[in-house]
């Protein structure tokens, strides 16, 4: 019972640490978020890469690109200590590439997470999120997410 509360109290505040975490890493600009250090290349980089289907296709490229950024999420295991520092680089890359592909801050601030704390590097979340929103964009888990059909961006 008690994990069961834990979960969905925890699931319901996701949304608002994601804002919380996207608002302290990015400022607000002139009504624009503006970057207190330039992530600007890795929207530029998706929009050259990866682009937007129709609803009936599956968007491959956007797969690899995930596959991709898990990949190198993992790779900081392989060295024990050294790897864990260059999360602290990787962590805000990876989250906001996410944010961007996907649209959501629940998404950003999993990803984030993930990439911060030690040893849990090894989930594909952005794999997972690919696959959420190309063949599951209607449910629960899309809407805990907020991607596909309950993108907000």
């Amino acid at each position: 019972y008690y994990l069961q509360f834990f979960c969905t109290v925890t699931v319901n505040q996701l949304p608002k640490i994601g804002d919380w975490v996207s608002k302290s890493i990015f400022q607000e600009k002139d009504g624009k978020e503006g970057s207190r250090f330039s992530l600007a290349f890795v929207e530029d980089f998706i929009d050259k890469w990866v682009q937007q289907p129709s609803i009936t296709e599956i968007n491959i490229q956007k797969l690899l690109l995930s596959i991709l950024i898990d990949t190198v999420g993992s790779t900081s295991e392989l060295v024990p200590i050294i790897g864990e520092l260059t999360d602290i680089l990787w962590a805000p890359i990876a989250a906001s590439a996410l944010r961007y592909m996907y649209g959501s801050n629940v998404v950003f601030a999993l990803e984030f997470t993930e990439e911060i704390l030690p040893l849990v590097d090894v989930l594909p979340l952005a794999t997972f999120c690919w696959v959420v929103e190309t063949f599951f964009s209607e449910t629960e888990i899309a809407r805990g997410l907020e991607i596909g059909q309950f993108r907000k961006t």
